[in-house]
């Protein structure tokens, strides 16, 4: 796992806490994104 999504599962944590079902959905939307543009980074 990168460091980067590593450090993103612990905002998708804290999304889940969150009573706005919306932002909890987003925040996943976005985390998968970023973790898909990171690995295409890698060689």
């Amino acid at each position: 796992m990168l460091p980067g999504c590593r450090f993103l599962s612990v905002i998708t944590v804290l999304s889940r806490r969150s009573v706005r079902r919306r932002n909890s959905v987003a925040a996943r939307a976005f985390i998968a994104v970023d973790c898909v543009g990171a690995a295409s980074l890698l060689p």
